[in-house]
């Protein structure tokens, strides 16, 4: 009986594990040696150029609540006031005082670009008006059946509490009042206690300036008994 054996069959394999690795990336090796079949095993990590943000700066960031660089932290924009002094002149609304040239005062304040003119004109009706330079001031030509001067002090009251409470374009350095009349009044539906009481009020609350330029000397004691602290004649140059 013949017996074949079979030939053996050399197999070169090192054309399958003997690779070049001239244009293979750089990597960090990192060994590991295990105590199985007594064979080692390679573990490879690829080298990533780009670091980025990791799991763990992450978590570091969100503890320290640190804000990421680059990060665009919106501002509130608050507009810049501008700083006004406020004057209000308080004036009887009468023939006489078309002799007096009234705007050469209100010109000369105005002029200041800080300051505010209003202008209350008091006689049969009481008006208010925001004066602009070189502006005309018209009084009435014929004698008022009625001078509402008490009223136009509360309503002077009510102006400067609305300047200080409600919202303005402007920030208010000082208020000075400034009348010129006769102190008279006719037929206004406030007292005159009720008057002195709004007025000195608001002075003193606010700190106003106030003057008082009378037609006549006649009606200076009765200027100093409604409470204005400066008092003149508008004989006198202002």
């Amino acid at each position: 009986m013949k017996i074949k054996f079979k030939k053996r069959v050399k197999v070169n394999l090192g054309g399958i594990f003997n690779l070049k690795t001239q244009n293979i990336p750089q990597v960090e090796k990192k060994e590991e040696t295990t105590k199985q079949d007594s064979t080692t095993v390679t573990t490879t990590i690829s080298k990533n150029k780009d670091k980025g943000i990791t799991i763990k700066d992450a978590e570091n960031a969100k503890e320290d609540k640190a804000i990421p660089k680059g990060t665009v932290i919106p501002t509130l924009q608050i507009p810049r006031l501008e700083s006004k002094k406020v004057t209000i002149m308080l004036l009887e609304n009468t023939p006489f005082m078309k002799q007096l040239k009234i705007e050469r005062i209100a010109t000369n304040i105005s002029s200041d670009p800080d300051q505010l003119v209003t202008i209350v004109r008091y006689g049969e009706n009481i008006e208010t008006t925001t004066y602009n330079e070189k502006d005309n001031i018209i009084f009435d030509d014929k004698e008022p059946e009625k001078i509402l001067f008490y009223d136009s002090l509360v309503e002077v009251s009510e102006l400067v509490k609305r300047l200080y409470t409600e919202q303005k374009m402007f920030r208010i350095i000082s208020v000075e009042l400034i009348c010129i009349g006769n102190c008279e009044d006719k037929e206004s539906k406030k007292s005159k206690e009720t008057a002195i009481k709004e007025l000195n009020e608001i002075i003193q609350k606010y700190d106003i300036k106030n003057k008082y330029y009378c037609l006549s000397e006649n009606e200076y004691l009765e200027a100093a008994e409604i409470g204005f602290h400066l008092i003149g004649s508008i004989t006198t140059p202002y």
